[in-house]
């Protein structure tokens, strides 16, 4: 269950699909209790639950080849402490959380990298299809104000995993921006290449990030000052290498999940 609803609904076209599939089916996943505690009663009384986490990207590390993020989108990240934000921004209430968190990180080498950055604004339609770059670029230009632009990289789509890959490596601080999710890929991508996060407080992150002893973003009290101190603090950054961190981390591995995705599907087919 990675989420409650379609991240893209905004018609509820797909609602009527979503309760079909609640009405019938037999088993679902969770990816946190958080979930399994708020979302079970959707499901029929028959259906049987459990909990099983999002494994780490281990084939990211192992499967591809690293392509130069820099080179591709000829950007000299030298001596910059770089914010990336990786996976499409979905509305305009993350995009001013991406830039509300990166203007109060105390740093002048900062750098802001989003790769599929606009994806959520739409150009009316009444204006010509032809002038659809000119009229993103327009809206890059007034939403970013005040930042210059040597502090930032928007893109307007998503790159290859060659080119995502380098870019995690090469980042200092990874922002996780979901407000409204119930999961998100994001934190275990941090967790596989050892990376800072801002992780908010929402849905199943909140239970993976206190799990690891990890602080988190509270969108009510605001304590973004607290917590990008915390991040921009060296023991924080050694905890990765800990003995601690490193058996915690065990626990995410693919081999490990796949043996209790395959232990519930047993269930299933034999109960």
């Amino acid at each position: 269950m990675n989420d409650i609803e379609s991240h893209y609904d905004q018609e509820n076209k797909f609602i009527d699909l979503f309760q079909l599939i609640q009405k019938h089916v037999d088993g679902v996943i969770h990816l946190g209790n958080y979930s399994l505690q708020n979302y079970r009663h959707l499901f029929s009384t028959d259906c049987q639950h459990t909990v099983i986490y999002h494994p780490l990207y281990e084939s990211l590390i192992s499967d591809f080849e690293t392509a130069s993020f820099q080179d591709k989108f000829q950007l000299n990240l030298k001596d910059k402490y770089v914010v990336s934000v990786i996976g499409c921004i979905r509305s305009l209430e993350e995009a001013k959380l991406i830039l509300k968190i990166f203007r109060k990180i105390p740093l002048k080498n900062k750098f802001l990298i989003v790769p599929n950055m606009f994806q959520f604004v739409n150009m009316p339609i009444y204006f010509p299809y032809r002038f659809r770059k000119i009229y993103k670029k327009i809206a890059e230009k007034i939403f970013c104000f005040p930042l210059r632009k040597n502090q930032y990289f928007f893109g307007f789509k998503f790159i290859d995993y060659s080119y995502m890959v380098d870019l995690v490596k090469s980042s200092s601080l990874i922002l996780i921006p979901r407000i409204r999710n119930l999961n998100s890929g994001n934190l275990y991508l941090g967790l596989t290449f050892d990376k800072p996060m801002i992780i908010p407080k929402v849905g199943n992150l909140t239970e993976v990030a206190d799990f690891f002893g990890f602080p988190l973003l509270d969108l009510q009290k605001g304590n973004y000052n607290e917590l990008i101190k915390s991040q921009l603090n060296l023991k924080e950054i050694f905890f990765f290498s800990s003995n601690a961190y490193l058996e915690k981390k065990e626990m995410f591995k693919a081999s490990v999940i796949a043996q209790q995705y395959e232990a519930f599907f047993y269930k299933l087919i034999n109960n």
